[in-house]
């Protein structure tokens, strides 16, 4: 069925409207698991704009939901899909993820919610949001263990053209800085990939690598859907958000808020 999703896209993004509405009714009568239906309805909103389809996806899947953990999943998926309508108010997804934090925060997917909507009001001083995951190799990693230590969290991606500096600067900065600890999360989907960028560019500092793209824990609980640096300090309060190396003034930047936060 998602396939079915997929091409009828693609199809339209061609103009072949017959074609695309044929393969969007096939679709709908196909079988498919939660998390390819939750991606096929947020298709079906945002870019097909078939709403109705997609929100028939979504309540069916709510009624389906088998306990709070499923409910909250596609409650979730609902949420990102009304943040991408363009029909809607630029809030209506964030409303949602309010509603969501509120009402099943025992929930995976609603602690995530919560900490996702502290991302969109982070500011310098504010404490950071707290994660743990684990690293390429299997470590744990928990940013509660790391209290006492300046952490800088690094998102990247095997494609960016600024990453190879990136990982240079990062070298660079826990040489001149005892004790910075540095977590890169990585947002490609191929873990293979991601083993072979971590090799050719001989990272030797924790790499989170699990081949969830944007979905990984950390970033979604950060918002973070593409390469960015943010910094923490000692205390475990955030020092600086939304830095780049991709210039000198943007290095030094960094260089900065690191100094700061190993203080």
């Amino acid at each position: 069925a998602m396939v079915l999703v997929t091409a009828a896209t693609m199809a339209q993004h061609v103009g072949l409207k017959e074609l695309r509405d044929g393969l969007v009714e096939a679709a709908g009568t196909r079988d498919a698991p939660l998390e390819d239906r939750m991606a096929m309805a947020r298709l079906l909103m945002t870019v097909l704009r078939e709403v109705e389809r997609g929100e028939q996806i979504f309540r069916a899947a709510l009624a389906d939901a088998r306990d709070d953990e499923q409910r909250a999943l596609v409650r979730w998926h609902q949420a990102d899909a009304l943040r991408d309508r363009e029909d809607l108010p630029e809030n209506a997804g964030f409303e949602a993820l309010e509603a969501l934090a509120e009402e099943l925060p025992k929930t995976y997917w609603g602690s995530v919610a919560k900490d996702r909507l502290r991302a969109t009001r982070l500011r310098p001083g504010d404490p950071a949001i707290p994660f743990t995951t684990r690293t390429l190799k299997g470590s744990p990693w928990s940013s509660t263990a790391h209290t006492g230590e300046a952490v800088v969290l690094a998102f990247w991606t095997a494609a960016d053209y600024d990453t190879p500096r990136l990982f240079s600067t990062l070298k660079t900065l826990r040489q001149q800085h005892e004790g910075l600890a540095v977590l890169a999360v990585c947002l490609d989907r191929d873990k293979a990939e991601i083993q072979r960028a971590v090799e050719t560019l001989g990272v030797d500092f924790d790499v989170v690598g699990d081949g969830k793209g944007p979905q990984t824990d950390v970033a979604l609980r950060w918002f973070v859907e593409g390469p960015v640096v943010h910094v923490v300090d000692k205390a475990g309060r955030v020092t600086a958000l939304g830095l780049n190396v991709g210039t000198n003034d943007g290095r030094e930047e960094l260089a900065d808020a690191v100094a700061r936060a190993v203080k």
